[in-house]
């Protein structure tokens, strides 16, 4: 009987690259992949999307580097807004990608299909790679809002910030738990959706080391929200993201 045919593929990149978590860069998607990525499989097909705000598509050209893939995989649309606003448009970056092996390997790893299962805890990953896992998933659902803030007279007088990551509850607990508040700091949002916050700008520096403590993969939008916010509160940045910060 001869051989299967195995179906053409456009494009070449490494489908396997989730089969061994076992560098910082992979944690760091697999992290990033379970904030902000969507997988299917059978009935419907085997696929991986991930979708972002265009100004953010120089990290999926990351990721397609690490891949082995080419930048070219990578969709820029405009998409027309659903709800009221200046701009009628927005655009956005899609990276599909259709491959069993890669699928599997990451449902092996307890990569979650549907986001209200999101469980943190239990995807297959070494310890010392937790770090950059977790950066990934900050990347995918965190915000770090900073502000002036005025006094009576209307002068400004303090500088106000606030971290918060949103997903589900054991989501917002385990990364409590990795921020050293240990499931504390989190609250209930609507429906299935929680999150853990702090506004204690003594607390900036300690997450931002946790976060950002090895040279991988980042956000460099939400990374240098980081850096502006310790500007502003005089808060001296490590020296090996100070050139970074320039």
């Amino acid at each position: 009987m001869a051989a299967a045919i195995k179906p053409f593929r456009k494009w070449n990149y490494n489908t396997r690259y989730f089969r061994d978590i076992n560098s910082v860069n992979k944690a760091y998607w697999l992290g990033f992949i379970f904030a902000d990525g969507y997988i299917t499989k059978p009935p419907r097909n085997y696929r991986l999307l991930i979708r972002l705000q265009d100004k953010d598509s120089a990290l999926l050209e990351w990721f397609i580097r690490d891949i082995g893939g080419n930048k070219e995989q990578i969709k820029h649309n405009k998409v027309k807004k659903s709800y009221v606003s200046k701009k009628e448009f927005y655009y956005q970056a899609d990276l599909v990608l259709n491959s069993k092996d890669m699928i599997n390997d990451l449902l092996d790893l307890n990569m979650p299909m549907l986001k209200k299962e999101c469980d943190p805890s239990l995807i297959k990953i070494a310890m010392k790679l937790r770090p950059a896992f977790m950066r990934g998933i900050w990347d995918g659902d965190g915000c770090l809002y900073s502000k002036w803030v005025k006094n009576g007279m209307g002068e400004y007088k303090a500088f106000r910030v606030k971290f918060s990551l949103a997903g589900s509850k054991k989501t917002c607990s385990e990364f409590s738990c990795h921020m050293g508040y240990w499931g504390k700091n989190i609250r209930h949002l609507s429906n299935k959706t929680w999150t853990f916050d702090t506004s204690i700008v003594k607390s900036i520096s300690k997450i931002y080391n946790k976060l950002y403590c090895d040279n991988g993969p980042f956000l460099a939008r939400k990374r240098n929200k980081f850096h502006v916010a310790m500007h502003h509160l005089s808060i001296p940045l490590p020296i090996n993201c100070i050139e970074a910060a320039i």
